[in-house]
């Protein structure tokens, strides 16, 4: 449930019912214990989010999906460049989908990617991207066109644009130094903050991880404060990510996800993008650690 909107309206959007499931505290991925509470004879998928960039633990979630005969839908929104074992993430599941909008990693200006292992299942993708025109499809790409075509199934808009795909393929040779930028401003936040005792950090691997943002726990009665002191400092920051069962669409009467919820109260999502400064990422550290010593001395004339 600790995940954008469009993992679930994806979901739903097939005429599917998206199951929330916790997260591990620690980690913020996807709790496979609570998973298995979930699952029915009626669950088709399993659709882990490698959250803020850092991996799941994909043979768990291989093992876990192999017993109960289950796909593997990976949203990999944040996870372009990240590893988990030696292996780039987009190498495990069974479908694994990128996002590529203004934001992430890796960015066209606007869409995605999705890589299966099924030549079936990758060539009705391939069909169904431009409006399920059979023929069309590949000889459009050759920069020809089929006028006598036929459509076998529902089809969509979704092919990505020549233009779209130009500015990927320009970011695409940026990568690996806007991904060290990204790895080393995260790796500067967890020297300056791991010794804060209000501030817990997520476990993240940056050596495997290219990160997409960089949250914080702090409590819950401080969240709203820090935030908002942030603020008052200009320094952007957010909240990743309002639990999709609570939200009027998915919500049922009675469900609760108290790791999610109370996760939602407490994180904090820091600046993290290539164009940082140094003098920035500092303004940064500070701000939070100037924070956290109004805290204290708050607490002491209190006393």
């Amino acid at each position: 449930s600790l995940t954008f909107l469009a993992s679930f309206q994806a979901i739903s959007a097939t005429g599917a019912k998206p199951v929330a499931c916790e997260v591990e505290p620690a980690s913020l991925q996807i709790d496979l214990n609570d998973a298995a509470c979930r699952c029915t004879e009626r669950t088709r998928a399993i659709m882990p989010v490698h959250y803020c960039g850092a991996s799941c633990d994909m043979d768990a979630i291989a093992t876990f999906a192999t017993e109960r005969s289950l796909r593997v839908v990976e949203d990999a929104a944040h996870a372009f460049g990240s590893s988990f074992k030696g292996r780039k993430i987009g190498s495990f599941g069974d479908v694994v989908c990128f996002s590529f909008d203004g934001i992430k990693n890796i960015t066209t200006g606007e869409g995605g990617a999705v890589i299966c292992f099924n030549d079936e299942l990758a060539e009705t993708i391939r069909v169904k991207r431009t409006l399920g025109i059979d023929r069309d499809t590949e000889l459009r790409y050759k920069n020809s066109r089929a006028w006598d075509y036929d459509v076998s199934m529902q089809g969509y808009r979704y092919h990505m644009s020549n233009i779209n795909a130009a500015i990927g393929l320009a970011q695409l040779r940026k990568f690996p130094q806007l991904a060290k930028r990204r790895k080393e401003i995260c790796r500067h936040y967890v020297k300056a903050f791991r010794t804060c005792p209000e501030i817990i950090l997520p476990e993240v691997k940056y050596d495997d991880t290219v990160p997409h943002i960089f949250v914080i726990r702090v409590s819950k009665d401080v969240r709203q404060a820090l935030a908002a002191f942030l603020k008052e400092r200009k320094i952007e920051n957010g909240r990743h990510y309002l639990p999709n069962h609570l939200l009027s669409y998915y919500s049922e009467e009675g469900q609760s996800l108290p790791v999610t919820e109370q996760l939602y109260q407490e994180l904090v999502t820091l600046p993290l993008h290539p164009d940082l400064t140094e003098n920035q990422v500092e303004l940064v550290i500070e701000a939070v650690q100037e924070f956290f010593t109004c805290q204290q001395a708050k607490k002491g004339d209190f006393k």
